[in-house]
């Protein structure tokens, strides 16, 4: 189960952030953007109140809201790569954005990497 979800984390994330991130940097865009990672953290909260207690105790169910959360966190970093765009062009501080955007989707490995290791 580790490894699917680190191979998820670097492949998945990297290729969301790149589909999100290569749009037109258009304000109904930004707007699509911010809506979705709204209704995504949404849905992340009010879930687990409103599912029944044999979802909440589903082994699995932590890892659906964590992924919705991480699905969030990358609209959000897609979010900052397009204002960079669009303040600066498509020159190098885009291109580096984008990069650290790509790089920044990694992030909850590394601290569910660092919760494992501090629980064992």
């Amino acid at each position: 189960m580790f490894i699917a979800i680190y191979f998820v984390t670097f492949a998945a994330g990297p290729l969301a952030f790149w589909a999100l991130a290569r749009q037109k940097p258009n304000r109904s865009y930004f707007t699509q953007l911010a809506v979705l990672a709204v209704v995504l953290l949404v849905i992340a909260v009010v879930l687990p109140r409103s599912v029944g207690e044999d979802w909440v105790t589903w082994v699995y169910f932590g890892v659906v809201l964590l992924t919705i959360l991480w699905l969030a966190w990358i609209a959000v970093l897609a979010m900052c790569a397009l204002a960079v765009r669009r303040r600066y062009g498509n020159g190098r501080a885009f291109r580096g954005a984008f990069a650290i955007g790509a790089v920044a989707t990694t992030l909850p490995w590394f601290g569910l990497n660092l919760a494992q290791l501090m629980a064992n």
